[in-house]
């Protein structure tokens, strides 16, 4: 009788399958190159900063629109109160205008927010003046501290129109 049953010494063995090995693969890697790509964002449009100044401008054409109608109804004849008379309202109109110009993307936007700037810090530094000229107790160094320190902030605010890429890429219309 055949023993159909094999023991494992007789059954046909195979080789084991290779096992891949760890190798190094330095030479490969420094032969590539990595590649960083850098996505900046463009400074094209109404954004950033831009935006901000948009909101503070119409934001100030607001309020110098309230402080023309309050002078109004308050019919006063004091120096200041004319004073904000005369500029509210050109105020008004170059803070509005200057936020539609930008939101326009014109290049005019640029040139009347710097006008309006500046008429903005003309107005501050002569109500300190008339301010200080109508007090009964006048400090001068306060007076030319307020008239400074009213140039230097107008000041720093136009620096922005005349350094921003966003400005010069955006307003070109």
């Amino acid at each position: 009788m055949t023993n159909d049953k094999s023991t494992p010494e007789q059954q046909p063995t195979q080789a084991p399958a290779p096992q891949p090995q760890f190798v190094p693969q330095q030479a490969q890697a420094q032969a590539q190159q990595v590649q960083y790509i850098v996505s900046e964002r463009s400074l094209e449009g109404v954004g950033g900063w831009l935006i901000f100044w948009i909101i503070v401008f119409i934001l100030g054409g607001i309020g110098y629109i309230m402080i023309f109608f309050n002078g109004i109804e308050s019919g006063s004849t004091e120096a200041t109160d004319i004073l904000s008379m005369i500029f509210s309202p050109l105020l008004a109109i170059g803070f509005i205008g200057s936020a539609a110009t930008i939101a326009l993307r014109k290049a005019i936007g640029k040139w009347i927010s710097v006008g309006t700037l500046g008429l903005a810090g003309l107005f501050s530094v002569l109500n300190i003046i008339i301010t200080a000229s109508e007090s009964r107790v006048t400090s001068i160094a306060l007076t030319i501290g307020g008239v400074l320190a009213s140039l230097v902030f107008s000041g720093a605010m136009i620096l922005y129109f005349f350094a921003s890429k966003r400005v010069k890429q955006t307003l070109t219309k």
